[in-house]
């Protein structure tokens, strides 16, 4: 989201928390309803599976993602840090 990096440099956060914090976003809003496009592809492929199973199935890692969120918040320079010894 290249519109958004003057905003968020200019309020003193960094760009990959940033980003981390948008993919996992929606990467939760691919899986939950209404939209839920992931769930809709899931289920197209296989057609003896219900919508419904799928979401059902889906509905289990939103917990995990809401986690890395609140996690995220919390420890901004944990996860910067991560990543810049990766790099290195």
């Amino acid at each position: 989201l290249p519109i958004f990096y003057p905003l968020v440099v200019q309020l003193g956060y960094d760009p990959i928390w940033f980003g981390q914090v948008i993919t996992i976003v929606t990467t939760m809003g691919s899986i939950m309803p209404p939209i839920g496009i992931c769930c809709y592809i899931v289920a197209g492929m296989a057609p003896d599976i219900s919508l419904a199973t799928v979401f059902r199935g889906a509905f289990w890692y939103i917990p995990a993602y809401i986690l890395s969120i609140i996690l995220l918040m919390l420890f901004p320079y944990w996860t910067v840090l991560v990543l810049s010894d990766l790099v290195k």
